[in-house]
């Protein structure tokens, strides 16, 4: 009988201890780790070719123009010199006036290095291979025409000769050749007021 009632006692102990015992909790699953993604890295467009820069040869140069009209006989400037010079990198013309101002002018090519005289109607042929024609508007003549003379043939690297072959009803004109079509660079001065024109050589 006594040894009945200690293995049931024992039998209980071992119930309530068991039952004490907190059932373990399930283990809670560790976080994923984040995987980094690749940074996204835009796509760069190639720049842009820069646009090819003209040559500034052929109608893009042409015609050039400048100067201020003078529609009074009375205050007309007068053309009183011409005269040429090569710089290395370019050769120059320059056409001088009186101190009334610098006239208007067109310059533009002539089509050719044959140029028809006023008055005469005689044909020209200027030096060089290309032909610009030079007309100044609203301008006279000083009695000596032009001190350097109205036909120079300074036969430089681009510029080859320049020749008045018109003066006529306010309008002078001047036949100029050149080795190639080229563009000037044009340049209006004062004191005196003077034309200049440049012509590059290409070194």
């Amino acid at each position: 009988m006594g040894g009945r009632l200690w293995i049931v006692l024992a039998a209980v102990v071992l119930t309530a201890c068991a039952s004490a015992v907190p059932a373990p909790s399930p283990q809670a699953s560790p976080n994923p780790t984040a995987t980094p993604s690749s940074p996204i890295t835009p796509t760069q467009s190639p720049a842009p070719s820069p646009a090819a820069t003209p040559s500034g040869q052929g109608a893009a140069c042409w015609p050039i123009r400048g100067g201020e009209s003078f529609r009074d006989k009375t205050i007309r400037p007068a053309i009183t010199d011409a005269r040429v010079g090569s710089h290395g990198t370019y050769d120059r013309l320059v056409v001088e006036f009186t101190e009334i101002g610098l006239p208007s002018y067109e310059l533009r090519p002539a089509g050719g290095t044959t140029f028809i005289e006023d008055a005469s109607g005689r044909s020209v042929t200027v030096e060089g291979s290309f032909g610009l024609g030079l007309r100044i508007f609203d301008t006279d003549w000083t009695s000596d025409r032009f001190r350097s003379g109205a036909d120079l043939v300074p036969r430089f690297k681009a510029l080859k000769e320049v020749r008045v072959v018109g003066d006529f009803e306010a309008i002078a004109r001047i036949g100029i050749g050149l080795s190639a079509e080229v563009c000037p660079t044009v340049t209006q001065l004062s004191g005196p007021p003077r034309l200049v024109i440049d012509f590059p050589t290409g070194g």
